[in-house]
């Protein structure tokens, strides 16, 4: 019989437990901190999409400019992109951090490639971003969206979602 975890229950562990990542959690709880943040996740999400279409946007007269000021701008823009990319993204990754890494220590897993992960997604992103815009490229968003990929498939969801799902733990044997 599945335990019902309130909103409240879920938030008091949540805070209480957020720099704690040894401290024990349920796959119940877990799953219960996942909808604690969604939330957040969809009001960043849509604010990042009203920023790049604010980015997006081309000052009036933009096609009667010299080439080269097209080129600098449009440079301008897509550093604007990467950069509220990864802030963006990290900002929506950074409420589930502690919760992946209770999660890790009750399988028995260790949480620093998950963290060396992040902390590289980060860094790398903002790298990536900055040494496009030195060399003059449009730099796309690819780097970021491969590791924002690596993060999503790296998380505890599907391992939870299958011991849920089946009722077989691996790690209570």
């Amino acid at each position: 019989m599945k335990q019902q975890i309130t909103w409240q229950e879920a938030w008091r562990d949540y805070t209480r437990n957020f720099f704690k990542p040894k401290a024990p959690i349920s796959y119940e709880m877990y799953k219960a901190h996942s909808r604690l943040v969604r939330p957040l996740g969809v009001v960043l999400t849509i604010i990042w999409f009203i920023i790049i279409y604010q980015i997006g946007k081309y000052p009036e007269g933009f096609w009667n400019r010299a080439e080269k000021t097209q080129d600098h701008f449009e440079i301008v823009q897509s550093f604007k992109r990467g950069l509220v990319f990864i802030l963006i993204s990290s900002a929506i990754i950074l409420p589930t951090l502690p919760t992946e890494l209770r999660m890790f220590t009750k399988r028995g897993k260790s949480g620093l490639p998950y963290m060396l992960t992040f902390i590289f997604f980060v860094v790398g992103g903002i790298t990536f971003s900055f040494i496009t815009f030195y060399l003059n490229m449009k730099g796309d968003m690819l780097f970021g969206v491969l590791m924002m990929l690596v993060l999503i498939f790296m998380n505890n969801q599907s391992y939870v979602d299958n011991v849920r799902k089946t009722g077989a733990d691996q790690n209570e044997q």
